[in-house]
């Protein structure tokens, strides 16, 4: 019986909270043709809902056709951006009112990357991460790639129209 209950307790311990080592930065590349100037109010987009950008106050059915799309995209994710520079957005996000990740959201005009920069109550070391947070990060990479097609897309629509 204490044998058993010591497995047991073994193992719940090596399962409760897997870290993982943070990959270097993904460069992601932006779509030709998007100007700069429209760099950061996409990435804005996919992290929150209170950036204003072209697509609030569409102008063509290709604008309200991507306002639809980041209406789908942009639900609660769960970031906000903290300060924003030239180059560079820093969002973040806290979850279960402890568990609190930060990244730098780094562009220029031909290519983007998420960089980890902070962690609280997540096991961040600065190589490593608890598994749930690096999902947290990835999945806002990916809202962030499908912001970018989504204009991209609207862009040739309308360049097509």
């Amino acid at each position: 019986m204490n044998r058993s209950l010591g497995l047991i307790l073994a193992a719940l311990v090596l399962s409760a909270c897997n870290t993982s080592v943070i990959p270097a930065p993904t460069k992601n590349l932006i779509p030709p043709n998007i100007p700069l100037d429209q760099v950061k109010p996409i990435i804005l987009k996919s992290l929150q809902n209170s950036h204003k950008t072209q697509w609030d106050n569409p102008q063509s059915t290709g604008q309200m056709v991507a306002g639809e799309i980041f209406g789908a995209l942009r639900g609660y994710t769960g970031w906000n951006s903290e300060k924003i520079e030239p180059g560079q957005i820093r969002a973040s996000t806290l979850r279960r009112s402890k568990h609190y990740v930060a990244v730098n959201i780094s562009y220029t005009e031909s290519e983007w990357w998420l960089t980890i920069v902070e962690g609280k109550n997540i096991k961040f070391d600065g190589e490593r991460i608890h598994e749930e947070a690096l999902l947290w990060v990835q999945q806002l990479e990916h809202r962030i790639r499908l912001a970018f097609g989504t204009y991209q897309t609207t862009r040739e629509l309308e360049e097509g129209a």
